[in-house]
């Protein structure tokens, strides 16, 4: 659909010709001005892509439900060893617990989607940042995993927990810095 926005809109600018007021509002315009003499069209193109977006978000839920019963609650459940606490109690009903963790991390999704404006700045460069913050311990615990046969549990999670804090703390003062401008390099 980019390629297409962009041989569309290539000897014109709908931004500088203020014909939108943002950038984002592009595939919108795009939409209005090639279905323009087409009734019903723009609606069904915005339904397809508003589908589109919310099977994408509904499987991440449901798969983040999936992964936090299977790997969190499933062995709290096996460490109690108690047939009572599985069976009777509200942790031990799996369906119920995946629906209530998916509206859980549906509402985390929609509380980040409202703060992700009030970031300053690029918010496409804040995301990778926060990415690479987190996934930079687990790269570097896969690989001790891979190379290192004699490592032991306990040093593997806390050798990660040390990278997680000192990357985020870095990350959390170089935030701060650039918000005031004292940008300093380490």
């Amino acid at each position: 659909m980019c390629v297409f926005m962009y041989a569309y809109f290539e000897v014109c600018d709908p931004v500088s010709a203020e014909w939108v007021s943002n950038g984002d509002q592009l595939m919108a315009y795009l939409e209005l001005n090639v279905m323009r003499n087409l009734p019903g069209f723009a609606g069904l193109y915005l339904a397809g892509a508003f589908s589109g977006t919310l099977s994408s978000s509904s499987s991440a839920m449901n798969s983040l439900s999936g992964v936090f019963i299977d790997d969190f609650l499933d062995p709290l459940l096996k460490r109690k060893e108690s047939k009572k606490l599985k069976e009777k109690t509200f942790l031990g009903n799996y369906n119920l617990m995946s629906k209530l963790l998916t509206v859980i991390f549906g509402l985390l999704i929609f509380i980040a989607s409202i703060v992700a404006p009030l970031i300053g700045g690029n918010i496409v460069q804040a995301a990778l940042s926060i990415n690479a913050t987190w996934s930079s311990p687990i790269l570097g615990l896969f690989i001790m995993a891979l190379y290192v046969p004699f490592s032991e549990k306990w040093g593997a999670t806390l050798g990660t927990l040390c990278g997680l804090i000192v990357n985020n703390f870095l990350f959390i003062q170089l935030s701060v810095c650039s918000l005031r401008g004292l940008i300093l390099i380490f």
